[in-house]
């Protein structure tokens, strides 16, 4: 065989690292991983330069060593790229997968220095306010998932509201309460606003306190754009409850703890169809460190059954996919993107200065995994985003892959 061209094709992914490689077709999902040598190192180097437009030149004494033939006979047969004699044949073209950020940073920078910084706005999809606290919250757990806090200071509704409002665009989706909505001050004025907006309200509450609050939750006429949320701490003791006579939306949200812990929350809940879609939260206390290992750790061959479009390997390259755009309210009145960070301000900010503060000099909704270890790791894209557990746990990745 003479010369050919080898080509990749524009939805496939190639990822190098010292010893290893990646191909990663986003249309078909399927994946080649192999240890490099010296010379299919050499090709991929050259493949990974945008000039070359994905094509790079085989010589015939290339194509005749074994591990690179079988090599470039996997990529075709995966449908990742081609080969095409050199002889009598244009370069062939393709366009290496490269993220390109329409509204970057210094786009950002830009419009907030001419004040025309307004749009900078439809990057908010969802926003959490603490409310007030409850006697069943916890003061550590809402670090890792929305949970009311043990007890705090009502917030001011009138803020609250008004925080909406400056947050108001097409783009803004939900909004979270977290805490016991029927101990809040101007508890009526508030059920009003809910139900009278056109936004979708979440409001998560314990089963304990929507337990105790069943009657009056009966006597409102709920609006299609509520939802309850009810939280569920598996290890403490609770009843579950029969929902006959309640028209609302809602769904259940389980913590749990250990193996065990899960297997008996799973047969208690099985007792009642309402609960068999609960979405089962795990929970780092300090001391179950081998439960999240065993459970919560990715493996290898979790990552292989992971099929993303090219979009959403762009999107972890560039946000995270668990902050981006939300913005979390406590009671005292503190602004956070990320509950485990510094605060952006306070309630009484300008919302364009607060997301303008993130963009620029927060730690939340560009956090990805561009830090060691992950950065070394051929599987960096196609892992989620690095979430509060590794804050709780004080490790920058739960993988089985690199430990």
């Amino acid at each position: 065989m003479k010369n050919c061209w080898l080509t990749l094709r524009s939805d496939v992914f190639l990822w190098l690292t010292q010893d290893e490689c990646l191909i990663y077709n986003s249309n078909n999902h399927k994946k080649l991983s192999f240890t490099v040598n010296d010379e299919i190192r050499k090709i991929c180097q050259q493949l990974l330069i945008p000039i070359n437009l994905y094509t790079v030149e085989i010589s015939e004494i290339s194509l005749e060593e074994k591990s690179v033939r079988q090599w470039i006979d996997c990529i075709i047969d995966n449908d990742a790229g081609y080969l095409k004699p050199c002889s009598n044949t244009i370069k062939p073209i393709s366009l290496k997968p490269i993220l390109k950020i329409q509204d970057s940073i210094n786009y950002y920078t830009k419009k907030y220095n001419e004040e025309l910084a307004g749009e900078i706005i439809h990057n908010l999809y969802e926003l959490t306010f603490y409310i007030n606290g409850s006697e069943y919250g916890n003061n550590s757990w809402y670090k890792q998932t929305v949970f009311p806090l043990k007890s705090c200071q009502p917030l001011d509704i009138q803020k609250l509201f008004g925080f909406i409002q400056n947050a108001k665009s097409n783009f803004l989706s939900n909004i979270n309460l977290s805490g016991n909505i029927f101990l809040y001050p101007d508890y009526v004025s508030l059920v009003e606003e809910i139900c009278n907006s056109k936004i979708r309200f979440t409001i998560n509450i314990t089963i304990q306190d929507f337990e105790d609050n069943i009657q009056r939750i009966k006597e409102i006429q709920w609006t299609d754009n509520t939802q309850f949320n009810i939280l569920i701490d598996s290890q403490s003791d609770f009843t579950l409850i029969s929902l006959d006579g309640l028209c609302i939306n809602m769904s259940v949200t389980v913590l749990v703890f250990t193996e065990e812990n899960y297997k008996s929350i799973i047969d208690k809940l099985d007792t009642l169809p309402v609960y068999r879609d609960a979405q089962i939260t795990p929970i780092y206390n300090g001391e179950n460190f081998d439960f999240f290992h065993s459970n919560v750790f990715i493996s290898k061959s979790e990552i292989n059954e992971i099929a993303l479009s090219k979009r959403e390997v762009f999107m972890r390259q560039a946000i995270n996919i668990y902050d981006f755009g939300k913005l979390t309210v406590l009671s005292d009145e503190q602004v956070f993107a990320n509950v485990n960070m510094n605060p952006l301000g306070s309630i009484n900010n300008s919302m364009v200065s607060l997301i303008y503060k993130e963009f620029t000099k927060g730690q939340s909704w560009l956090r990805i995994r561009d830090q060691k270890p992950c950065a070394d790791c051929i599987y960096q894209w196609l892992c989620p985003s690095p979430s509060n557990y590794e804050i709780a746990i004080g490790k920058p990745n739960l993988c089985h892959i690199i430990e």
